[in-house]
């Protein structure tokens, strides 16, 4: 298996390598060692795969057409299928892709190396990709990035090619963090202007109290 996959990947031109790497890793569902769930395949839009390999707002016909070129590649090769996923009503839903079986991820020594090494960038979309379909449903501003994972994603943003609506829920994030800082640097401003008037009044009256005894 391995030099069969090394082979198909070895086709391809040496400066679509890092795209083919971003394609594969992308399409394996990082492993959780705390719950003790390994690393799996899973089903990825093509839309959002071509965001995470050439970039979400990229219109660069030759990126484009390497990430084509790839896809046809692999797919030719067996490493990956594509397809469809029927909607609840029956209709043809939007196009997919995935490995084509669980034993590439256990047995094709590369493709074990490059998500090694992508792990930490899987694992936050993972988390992040989670949090923002909770945050669709129930439209909650508790349920927008903050803490580590927001201020992972702003580097990753400048790092890695994100999808668009990955990128719009960063930014929603940032401006609701902002927004509560500025909030509570008014608060804390009030509450000092309240306090300095507080011991103002402190002061007179314990002169006034002092004038009355003499």
């Amino acid at each position: 298996m391995t030099a069969w996959c090394n082979n198909a990947v070895g086709r391809l031109p040496s400066g679509q390598r890092a795209t083919v790497r971003r394609i594969l890793t992308s399409l394996v569902r990082p492993a959780d060692d705390v719950r003790g769930i390994p690393a799996a395949r899973q089903q990825v839009p093509l839309a959002r795969l071509r965001s995470l390999a050439t970039g979400a707002r990229s219109a660069d016909p030759v990126l484009d057409g390497a990430f084509d070129e790839i896809m046809a590649a692999l797919s030719r090769d067996r490493i990956i299928i594509t397809g469809t996923v029927p909607r609840p009503d029956g209709e043809p839903g939007e196009p997919i892709a995935e490995l084509i079986h669980d034993a590439l991820i256990r047995d094709w020594g590369d493709l074990r190396e490059w998500i090694t090494r992508d792990h930490r960038f899987q694992a936050w979309l993972h988390r992040v990709t989670e949090q923002r379909d909770r945050h669709t449903r129930t439209g909650l501003s508790a349920d927008l990035l903050d803490g580590t994972d927001l201020a992972e994603g702003l580097d990753w943003a400048g790092q890695r090619s994100l999808p668009t609506e990955i990128i719009d829920f960063l930014t929603a994030s940032e401006r609701h963090q902002q927004a509560t800082a500025r909030r509570a640097r008014r608060l804390n401003s009030i509450l000092a202007s309240l306090l300095a008037l507080a011991l103002i009044a402190v002061g007179l009256a314990a002169r006034g109290s002092r004038r009355g005894r003499a």
